[in-house]
């Protein structure tokens, strides 16, 4: 992977803002695959102020697997392009512990095993430390011009 590829910020690739984005970090990146690093906050959707439900392992992997998918539409499309995606379905989801405290580091790989047209499979893993806590193979779609116009809309 060029070092060029991370000189890109996590909000230029992927359209999670506020206490929807979870990621901290890009360790690695490139238009099929890449790794973030996040430590899990208190602000966090699914906390109940102790601890995370380990479900939220499902969107760092989607969110992880926006990182090399926005890449490549910048590639693909330059810098200005607004595209966004779609999670449309869990396909298949290992999850080795029911949650994580406050606080935890986890580092999340997320790769394109599968594309056709605007349909990705994607498969995630999350880790603390040398611990795999999810496995997940998820499926997304690529936002059409038109579903990109409706959403700027509904922002206003």
């Amino acid at each position: 992977m060029p070092d060029s590829e991370l000189r890109w910020n996590i909000e230029d690739l992927i359209p999670h803002r506020g206490r929807m984005l979870l990621l901290d970090d890009i360790l690695k990146l490139d238009t099929e695959a890449a790794v973030s690093s996040t430590r899990v906050k208190a602000t966090w959707p699914l906390v109940d102020g102790i601890s995370v439900s380990s479900l939220i392992l499902v969107e760092l992997a989607a969110q992880t697997c926006g990182l090399c998918n926005g890449l490549g539409r910048i590639h693909d499309q330059g810098e200005n392009s607004d595209k966004k995606g779609f999670l449309v379905g869990v396909k298949q989801a290992v999850f080795h512990v029911a949650s994580l405290p406050v606080g935890t580091k986890i580092i999340t790989e997320a790769v394109n095993r599968f594309k056709f047209d605007s349909f990705r499979e994607i498969e995630g893993v999350s880790r603390v430390g040398s611990d795999v806590v999810c496995e997940v193979t998820l499926q997304v779609m690529q936002a059409s011009d038109e579903d990109n116009e409706q959403w700027a809309e509904s922002r206003g």
